[in-house]
């Protein structure tokens, strides 16, 4: 006996030889998986034990008299497994997938009428529903839906269900194959496959008993279409112990063969091709290439004998198929009467500007009827996603109740609507505390790992500056940080609108290769376009093994050649308008992973490019003006210093106020000092040695720097 483990391979109708010589190189791959595990001989014999069931469950299912009325409701989960890309698909997608199941399944697909006349009497209604489990195995209410952030790019199938088993948002642990059926969504499997599952078998882990599919071919819209939207009725077919209508092999159009299925004829099976009537294998005898179970891209059908083979595996006890659909396990599932458990809602933006309209999502589970929602300004909509345009900066509540008809949940969530920046804006990162909480700034991590974050560790100015911890992170690893919205309408027709940053960063290897993007937004983030790229060399072009961070700056190096002056001039006039918003995007590299990277002295402005910060101070009350001052107005030599330091102002012989603090905040020093030369001398002495910071004040300008006492 030959068992084969069973996939689609990846659907793209061209027609060409090229395509079908990929299409089998995928098929390759799956069937040296199985045979793989078919070297275990302990494997091998209960698979093939539980073949022989199976079949002897089918030949005695065919004496029956076929029972009509009688429906077999299967609870199914779905489990995706991401890594914050668009493979991590919508809910509505998956609820779609399981809609196009009960169509297919239940015979309710509008092209039942183009079925070929030989065999428009054979096509059945398998009678088999499919319905979201709504109780996990620990009893916990949920959507029928669970989601794993993936921390590898396996292909393998038993890797990717132990992240998931160990890594889901539901629960984490066993998802039995005899209480549901588990539907494990990935980016990849390998091969080009585009789904795989296993014949029923004595293994009730999910590990064996569930589907893989790819989420292109999940549903008929989001990153599915409708013409890969039956991948999965076809995999469940195999699920439910169907084989290809030409037999167990992954190769059609080989030979003529057979599915041990009495209405479904002889075939050698066809691939991307839908011929009318074929009669290739048995003279007269026309070929079923409209099955689900075929290659063909054209199918519409089950037959009555395949669903009888079906049933017979859902009445079998192998794998536990017969305990699924039981009135305890749909009660166990929740798949039967599913309670009202969680009302929640989802916004369109995470940053929301003024004059922006936002759309509402209603994420409440399960069987949601009606909706009722309340605006801020005492309007409300009954639909499930309304929007709303929030004409005014300030905090506003949402509300939402929803009802399964006999219960009604709600919830309110505050939404703060930021007011625009305006120009000049500089961002040192002085007044944050070290985290991920920047203000002004949102901080996007899919991947849950490393992220921007404020730090003390490095500056370019002050004593602070922001940086992404890239040094280890998975390779592939996306960050962002974006700023809140600008409103540039004041900006005259002839002027420049110039950005300004500061950047320090070394490769892991010569031969890493990282990105870092500036993208730039009219309408709030909705859209986004790259104003910037450096990316290799152009980053930089200095390789350091180990996790890294500058050093000069913060030892009083005016010209520092570890941070980078980057200006970018091309804010043109669409731009000059609110709910401009700037990204800053860091890839790193897809291999090896890469090195730190700090961002600091970031600074929007009018005019044209300037190594001088441009910022508005306000001088009292009812003034205020736009200030120029040095990237480093001050210099202290030498540093690290044991006795004396010196401090240098070359641009005025104002006196200096100086405030020596030490890291936690106590304050040691405060002095005037006074000079005709611009230089002033002060002894450290008595300090003890460690790490100071050093506020200098002079006239409108403020600054502060790190001294190391020796």
């Amino acid at each position: 006996m030959r068992i084969f483990l069973l996939s689609l391979g990846t659907f793209l109708i061209f027609g060409s030889s090229i395509v079908a010589q990929e299409f089998h190189k995928g098929f390759c791959g799956a069937t040296e998986q199985l045979n793989k595990r078919l070297l275990d001989p302990v494997f091998k014999q209960e698979f093939e034990a539980s073949q022989e069931l199976l079949n002897q469950a089918a030949n005695e299912y065919k004496k029956e008299p076929m029972k009509r009325g009688v429906v077999y409701k299967i609870p199914i989960v779905f489990h995706v497994l991401h890594k914050g890309g668009i493979e991590n698909i919508s809910n509505e997608q998956i609820v779609d997938a399981v809609r196009i199941l009960n169509r297919d399944f239940r015979k309710l697909n509008a092209d039942t009428l183009g079925i070929h006349p030989a065999f428009k009497s054979l096509a059945a209604d398998a009678e088999i529903e499919f319905v979201l489990a709504t109780k996990a195995p620990n009893g916990k209410c949920f959507s029928g839906i669970t989601r794993t952030l993936a921390n590898s790019d396996t292909t393998d199938g038993f890797e990717q269900v132990k992240m998931i088993r160990n890594g889901n948002d539901v629960f984490r642990g066993e998802w039995s194959a005899n209480k549901y059926l588990n539907v494990f969504i990935c980016n990849d499997l390998g091969d080009g496959k585009a789904g795989y599952t296993y014949y029923p078998m004595n293994h009730i882990e999910m590990i064996y008993g569930g589907i893989w599919i790819l989420h292109r071919f999940v549903g008929s819209f989001g990153t599915s279409s409708v013409t890969n939207s039956r991948a999965m009725t076809h995999e469940v077919g195999h699920w439910l112990n169907l084989s290809h209508v030409w037999g167990s092999t992954n190769e059609p159009g080989v030979s003529c063969g057979d599915d041990n299925v009495n209405d479904t004829p002889i075939t050698k099976g066809w691939l991307y091709n839908c011929p009318v009537g074929p009669t290739n294998c048995t003279s007269g005898v026309v070929e079923n290439v409209e099955n689900y179970m075929e290659y063909s891209y054209c199918s519409k059908m089950f037959t009555l004998g395949q669903k009888a083979r079906m049933i017979a595996a859902l009445k079998s006890s192998v794998g536990g198929r017969n305990n699924l659909w039981t009135t305890t396990n749909l009660n166990n599932t929740g798949a039967a009467n599913p309670q009202l458990c969680l009302v929640d809602f989802t916004s369109s933006s995470s940053v929301i500007c003024q004059n922006e309209t936002v759309t509402f999502n209603d994420v409440s589970y399960n069987n949601v009827t009606s909706w009722l929602w309340t605006f801020p300004d005492g309007t409300s909509s009954t639909i499930k996603s309304p929007t709303y345009t929030f004409s005014e900066p300030g905090t506003f509540t949402i509300s939402l109740k929803v009802s399964n008809g006999t219960q009604t949940l709600s919830i309110s969530k505050v939404f703060t609507i930021q007011k625009n920046l305006t120009l000049p804006y500089y961002e040192g990162f002085e007044k944050n505390i070290n985290g991920p909480l920047i203000s002004n700034w949102t901080v996007v991590n899919p991947e849950k790992n490393a992220s921007f974050e404020v730090t003390s560790q490095a500056a370019r100015s002050g004593v602070k500056s922001a940086t992404l911890q890239n040094f280890g992170q998975n390779v592939k690893s996306v960050d962002e940080l974006v700023s809140a919205p600008f409103d540039l309408t004041e900006i005259n027709k002839d002027k420049l609108i110039t950005l300004s940053f500061r950047y320090a960063y070394r490769k892991l290897k010569s031969t890493t290769r990282e990105y870092l993007y500036v993208y730039l937004s009219n309408d709030c983030g909705v859209n986004w376009s790259s104003k910037l790229y450096l990316d290799g060399s152009r980053l930089s072009t200095i390789a350091e093994a180990a996790s890294w961070k500058p050093s000069g700056a913060l030892l009083g190096i005016e010209s520092d050649p570890e941070w980078k002056t980057i200006h970018l001039k091309t804010i043109d006039a669409k731009y000059w308008q609110p709910g401009t918003r700037i990204k800053f995007m860091f890839k790193n590299d897809a291999v090896n992973g890469g090195n730190n990277l700090y961002l600091d002295d970031i600074n929007l402005y009018a005019g044209s490019p300037s190594d001088s910060i441009v910022k508005l101070e306000e001088k009292d009350t009812t003034t205020a003006s736009v200030l120029r001052h040095s990237f480093s107005t001050f210099k202290l030599f030498p540093n690290p210093v044991k006795d004396i330091v010196t401090i240098k102002n070359p641009n005025s012989n104002q006196p200096v106020e100086v405030e020596i603090a030490d890291l936690v905040g106590k304050i040691h020093l405060v002095k005037e000092l006074t000079s005709t030369n611009n230089e002033f001398n002060l002894s450290l002495e008595k300090l003890e040695k460690g790490t100071y910071i050093v506020v200098l004040k002079t006239g409108d300008v403020k600054e502060i720097q790190k001294i190391i006492k020796e």
